[in-house]
């Protein structure tokens, strides 16, 4: 490339500037993942309290042997046990979960589960979420 040409494309380059809004969209993404990654580490620390300090009408998401997915809910607590009614539906997509949460499809009948037993299904990924209504 001829020297002239070489320096007006020199000085071009560096007096072009693109406007700063081509990067807004960057930055939205960003905030958007930091918040998604905040949200997660809330929501692992409530769990953890929800772990230690069972309440009736806690709702435990877990994975079912067979690949599915459902829930069962608290109805009782005692000191180191918990009585669980489980949910009498099952649903093969981990994200569709809450369409199967009603009043309606929990069993009549209870079952007592240790709460050491509930802390190791949590930390071995079988049960996968806690929620309680606040």
């Amino acid at each position: 490339m001829p020297e002239p040409i070489k320096r007006e494309y020199i000085n071009l380059k560096n007096d072009t500037k693109g406007p700063i809004w081509q990067f807004a969209g960057l930055g939205i993404i960003a905030a958007l993942i930091s918040w998604g990654i905040y949200t997660n580490i809330e929501d692992k620390k409530k769990e953890s309290v929800y772990l230690q300090l069972p309440q009736m009408g806690d709702v435990y998401k877990y994975k079912v042997e067979n690949g599915n997915y459902s829930t069962f809910k608290i109805v009782d607590v005692s000191q180191d046990s918990i009585f669980i009614s489980p949910n009498e539906y099952e649903i093969n997509k981990i994200g569709q979960v809450y369409t199967i949460d009603k009043p309606e499809n929990y069993s009549e009948i209870v079952y007592g589960m240790s709460k050491t037993k509930v802390k190791e299904m949590y930390d071995s990924g079988e049960i996968y979420d806690i929620d309680r209504l606040e």
